[in-house]
């Protein structure tokens, strides 16, 4: 999906039409585990929200947070999936501030913080 989505809005579009959110959040929730799965995952989400083919409410609806914050606990190695998770939960905060206390409540702010940790020679600098 995520080549798909990579095409540009239109694509964006059809795969969020044919259900693609839904599909997406139910694979990340049926395999944690698997870190090709919640890359795909979170990477594939944060495109179709900043393409405008679905919004963060739309992810937040389909239950796109708890998966997103459990990637972050749970595949701190992987820097491109916590990018990529890090996109997914920015967006949704930045849609509202019930988005973002929604953000904060599953325990984001606390994921990310050690996932920062876990990669010092990763972070920005000023």
């Amino acid at each position: 999906m995520i080549r798909m989505v990579q095409r540009g809005s239109k694509c964006a579009a059809a795969v969020a039409d044919a259900g693609g959110t839904s599909v997406l959040v139910a694979a990340m929730q049926a395999h944690a585990q698997n870190v090709d799965v919640q890359n795909v995952g979170a990477a594939t989400l944060s495109r179709i929200m900043e393409s405008g083919a679905v919004s963060a409410q739309e992810v937040v609806n389909e239950g796109g947070i708890a998966p997103t914050v459990a990637a972050l606990r749970v595949h701190q190695s992987n820097v491109i999936l916590l990018t990529a998770a890090y996109c997914v939960l920015g967006n949704i905060a930045e849609a509202s501030a019930a988005n973002a206390r929604a953000v904060m409540h599953a325990g984001a702010a606390l994921a990310v913080v050690a996932a920062l940790r876990a990669h010092p020679s990763e972070q920005p600098r000023p």
